[in-house]
């Protein structure tokens, strides 16, 4: 896995979204753990998005994004999502991305699948947030065959 790992994170445009690394990502890209991107629309921070690389020994890296209140329902989130899933297929170790969501959010889980991410299933109490066990929907996405070896 390190022999393949961009160290230096690229700044990543297509169309109106640009994913700009956050100046601690070479330096997350060091270490292993991923990177992580503020989602720019213009020149305004709408959210921001991360590839993390946990998982990587098993060729599976996660993927997690949030939008601002403010800038939400306009596309952005899929906009990066497919961006950033693109750009994760070029780095040869990974062979799947997956992501949670929270059942209740319906625009974060319908994001995932019009990104083509599929949903594999739930995950009981699988995440502490607030101080309460919830549980996850898991979305997956394996390498398309355009990008395998």
């Amino acid at each position: 896995m390190a022999a393949h790992l961009q160290i230096v994170v690229p700044r990543i445009a297509a169309n109106e979204i640009v994913l700009r690394p956050f100046e601690s990502t070479d330096a997350d890209a060091v270490t292993g753990s991923g990177y992580s991107f503020a989602i720019e629309v213009g020149d305004e921070c709408v959210g921001q998005i991360g590839l993390w690389l946990h998982e990587m020994r098993h060729g599976r890296a996660t993927v997690g994004y949030w939008i601002r209140p403010a800038r939400r329902r306009r596309g952005h989130a899929l906009a990066a999502l497919q961006v950033l899933s693109t750009w994760a297929w070029t780095l040869p170790d990974v062979h799947r991305l997956h992501l949670h969501t929270d059942p209740t959010n319906k625009a974060s889980w319908l994001t995932a699948e019009r990104a083509g991410y599929e949903r594999e299933g739930l995950l009981r109490s699988w995440q502490e947030i607030a101080g309460e066990r919830r549980d996850m929907f898991v979305y997956g996405s394996v390498r398309p065959a355009c990008h395998r070896r």
